[in-house]
């Protein structure tokens, strides 16, 4: 049986959660079932060029913003005639948009969205941002399926006027045997670092955005300094550099000693394994990939109450309302008050749930079934309007095996 041929158009290959994603899935589904092509509307960054290590083909338009020109949407059409691909799956909005656009123009093949947020604070971002989301909430019912990580996101958007056929749902995955428990990583990163990091170790990791809310994990910090004045913590991500002087206005002089401002690292498994409590701040997420790499490292996890980040923690974790230092800072008091073989327990209970429901293994199996099930779709603006793909678990707990899409006809 000859491939499936899968162009995957995403908005840039620069370190990012869909990104990584992205790099999992080209990298673990069955390579003699699926052959997968990536196509950066920016410049090829730092996944990209992984995946070009790989041996998965990455080509970029090399657009310095998000908005698309005659000559890079030219450029698509053509590469697109040329890889004749069965599916072009995008990601993000402004991917979405633009891919949607090309299979007008190039006939024949499947359009597949991947939405993976919920809850923007749209004022924070350009206003093309706002106008691409507005354009696909009434573009959406001519997509063949719109895939998102999470029911939240999925909730969110049907809030919004999206299309409510069509959506499947499939969460993240995490690599377990990449992000794992490690008794010596505190050391070892201490060693990195050049410091001794004696006391208990405090982390989120996060691009520097307003939606992760990096004040609050400030004001969360000197709260728990109070209670507990040996503890360290941690901010990794993209923009959390020393240099970065928004970040550090939001640091008093006091609090500076106790912070490590790593900026983006290459070893996040060490540094997840390091931590005694990994906090999500977030005003708004869909599927959090930092919570469930720090799950997977047996780290327990203090959240706010945004997108699925609840659902993903269950049992194993604190959830509080998203702005609140005083209740983040009562819930990492809470996991730092366990005795050492209760907090160890529960990071590894968190590690199970990662292991039974959202190892990158079973959720790469998942996109083999739904981009299979795909090819069963009739293609062409008429056959967009009368059918469409969806997950009938999409409101269960995660499952624990193979799915099940079905084709709905309107």
């Amino acid at each position: 049986m000859a491939p499936i041929r899968i162009l995957h158009i995403i908005t840039s290959t620069d370190a990012g959660g869909s990104e990584m994603m992205l790099e999992k899935l080209c990298c673990r589904m069955r390579r003699d079932r699926f052959q997968q092509t990536v196509l950066s509307l920016k410049r090829v960054g730092s996944v990209g060029r992984r995946l070009q290590d790989t041996g998965v083909p990455v080509h970029s338009l090399g657009l310095s913003g998000v908005v698309i020109n005659p000559r890079a949407f030219l450029e698509a059409v053509k590469l697109v005639r040329l890889l004749r691909p069965h599916i072009i799956q995008t990601w993000l909005y402004h991917a979405d948009f633009f891919g949607l656009l090309i299979s007008w123009v190039v006939p024949g093949v499947r359009m597949v969205w991947n939405i993976r947020c919920a809850q923007m604070e749209l004022s924070h971002y350009p206003f093309h941002t706002r106008l691409t989301r507005w354009s696909c909430r009434w573009l959406s019912r001519h997509a063949d399926a719109i895939l998102t990580n999470s029911i939240a996101a999925r909730d969110y958007h049907f809030s919004l006027g999206y299309t409510r056929y069509k959506w499947v749902v499939i969460e993240n995955g995490f690599d377990l045997d990449v992000f794992r428990p490690d008794e010596s990583a505190k050391y070892v990163l201490s060693e990195r670092l050049g410091v001794e990091v004696d006391g208990p170790l405090i982390g989120m990791i996060a691009r520097f955005d307003p939606m992760k809310d990096h004040r609050t994990f400030v004001q969360t910090a000197a709260k728990v300094l109070e209670k507990e004045p040996e503890a360290y913590f941690l901010l990794a991500g993209r923009g959390c550099e020393p240099e970065n002087r928004v970040l550090l206005r939001m640091l008093p002089a006091h609090l500076r000693s106790r912070f490590h401002l790593l900026g983006e690292r290459q070893d996040l498994s060490l540094i997840n394994a390091a931590l005694d409590v990994a906090v999500l701040c977030s005003r708004g997420e869909s599927f959090p990939n930092a919570v469930g790499e720090a799950m997977a490292c047996g780290v327990p996890c203090v959240v706010s109450d945004v997108g699925d980040a609840a659902r993903l923690v269950g049992e194993t974790g604190i959830v509080v309302p998203a702005r609140d230092p005083e209740a983040f800072s009562a819930g990492i008091m809470r996991i730092l008050g366990l005795e050492n073989g209760a907090r160890r327990g529960l990071g590894l209970r968190a590690r199970r749930r990662i292991q039974e429901c959202f190892e990158i293994g079973a959720i790469s199996r998942r996109y083999e079934l739904f981009y299979s099930a795909l090819m069963s779709l009739g293609t062409g603006p008429g056959a967009r309007g009368n059918q469409a793909l969806r997950g009938r678990n999409s409101r269960e707990e995660p499952a624990r095996g193979q799915p099940t899409f079905v084709l709905e006809n309107r």
